[in-house]
């Protein structure tokens, strides 16, 4: 049971292991919406997988955890065809990525903001984040 799992974790009032046990719970819910034969009941599950990344979002603090909770909305909502939420999180991603001047976290969020103007046939803001890429390796 996903809600008791949660319940045993946060019990110790440890933040970090709160928010890996939501990210744990997030990705599971959305692999069971990714693997179920009913449309519906996947959906459901994506749904219930956002919720999980968006309270591991809210709770911590740290750009890491909120780069990992943001790309895994992203891939949630790109999963839903719900393009426009997929890209708001890319988006706070990079910005996190940014900020931790990581260019390997910056070019995995160009792949997924690519990814995600492919599937909305917006193939040239796909090539433009394709691009972004060899820049990072060139550095400022």
């Amino acid at each position: 049971n996903a809600e008791r799992f949660r319940t045993m974790v946060t019990a110790g009032g440890d933040i970090i292991a709160t928010a890996v046990a939501l990210n744990y719970l997030g990705a599971n819910y959305f692999y069971l919406g990714q693997t179920t034969s009913f449309a519906d009941e996947g959906i459901e599950h994506v749904r219930q997988a956002v919720e999980f990344h968006r309270k591991q979002h809210e709770l911590t603090p740290d750009l890491v955890s909120r780069y990992v909770a943001n790309c895994n909305m992203g891939v949630c909502f790109l999963a839903l065809n719900e393009s426009l939420g997929a890209t708001t999180h890319y988006k706070q991603a990079l910005d996190a990525a940014m900020h931790l001047n990581d260019p390997e976290a910056q070019g995995i969020v160009y792949d997924l903001l690519a990814a995600n103007s492919d599937k909305a046939k917006d193939y040239g803001s796909a090539k433009h984040f394709l691009d972004q890429r060899p820049r990072l390796a060139e550095g400022p």
